[in-house]
């Protein structure tokens, strides 16, 4: 049974309806409880599940070797400076979030940290594949260029890809800087969000899992993925007329890739 200091009942549920559940329906104690303790995590699992969590941290260690081989390969290989950065970012997704993870799973309590750690990581990630599509034509003046006899469509997702009766634009530089705007504001909101979101932790209002219409971390979280859904706006329109001016590029799988990542 859980300690009395570490029982703290649902937010969501009135504290007579937990002890009813608890004493009349024998739900045990530790679902209303704090998590374990990472001293206390070996002596709660059994064999079994001790044995998942080891072979599940060898192949973080191993997801880190791996990588570490392709950061060399690609330091040595790549030497545009965009590209050089963006790859190392981006072949990073499987080893930072495993390694994340995997901290997550031997330390119970630090949920919170670990989805902090993971979005702003991807946060980052969002204006670099602009930046490498932007790149990819060879800077913003060679994408105007290349672009301002181009009706570029702004019907696509996940905002807009439904509505067909929104015109097509000329693409100028203040449109692309727009844009980058756009994808800069989650990669600067993100991590802000996060400091906000550690102080307010700090002095206990601010609780992920709390999903009450009171909860301070739902409507963050909320403004946040309203966010998310902006940013993926302009690089999805980018991306369209990628697909056909950079097609030697094969941006079409690099997209891809990163869609699968996120």
């Amino acid at each position: 049974m859980a300690s009395s200091e570490e029982f703290k009942p649902d937010p969501r549920l009135p504290k007579q309806l937990v002890y009813f559940l608890m004493n009349n329906h024998s739900v045990p104690p530790s679902c209303f409880s704090l998590p374990p303790t990472a001293a206390r995590l070996p002596y709660l699992v059994d064999t079994m599940q001790l044995c998942i969590m080891a072979i599940l941290t060898i192949l973080s260690i191993i997801s880190i070797i791996v990588y570490v081989e392709d950061a060399v390969y690609i330091m040595r290989k790549v030497q545009c400076p965009m590209k050089k950065r963006t790859s190392l970012w981006s072949s990073a997704a499987p080893t930072v979030i495993s390694t994340i993870t995997c901290l997550g799973l031997w330390i119970p309590r630090s949920a919170m940290f670990v989805e902090i750690g993971i979005g702003t990581y991807f946060g980052v990630c969002f204006y670099l594949i602009l930046m490498v599509i932007i790149e990819g034509y060879g800077g913003k003046d060679a994408l105007v260029k290349k672009l301002e006899s181009t009706d570029v469509h702004i019907n696509t997702g996940p905002c807009c890809c439904c509505c067909c009766c929104l015109p097509r634009i000329k693409m100028t530089k203040r449109k692309v800087n727009v844009f980058i705007l756009v994808v800069f504001q989650m990669a600067f909101l993100k991590p802000l969000f996060n400091f906000i979101g550690l102080i307010l932790w700090s002095d206990g209002i601010y609780n992920i899992e709390d999903l009450s219409g009171v909860s301070i971390a739902l409507w963050m979280n909320v403004f946040l993925g309203f966010c998310t859904v902006l940013a993926l706006w302009p690089i999805g329109i980018l991306f369209r007329e990628a697909k056909v001016h950079l097609a030697e590029f094969n941006m079409g799988t690099k997209f891809a890739i990163f869609q699968v990542s996120i």
